[in-house]
């Protein structure tokens, strides 16, 4: 990302993120995904509802 758009990180970076702390198998790490996600339907109109 570039350094004047820091509070504006690109969906897939933050998605990805979210993925991959599901990945970890964790309850913490599901949760949070989950909350990221849901985060990024509501601001997105659910466009990345299907990334993971």
């Amino acid at each position: 990302g570039q350094a004047d758009g820091r509070n504006e990180m690109p969906v897939f970076e933050i998605a990805a993120l979210a993925c991959y702390a599901a990945t970890l198998g964790t309850t913490t790490g599901h949760q949070q995904a989950r909350i990221t996600l849901r985060g990024l339907a509501r601001d997105n109109s659910g466009a990345t509802a299907g990334l993971c």
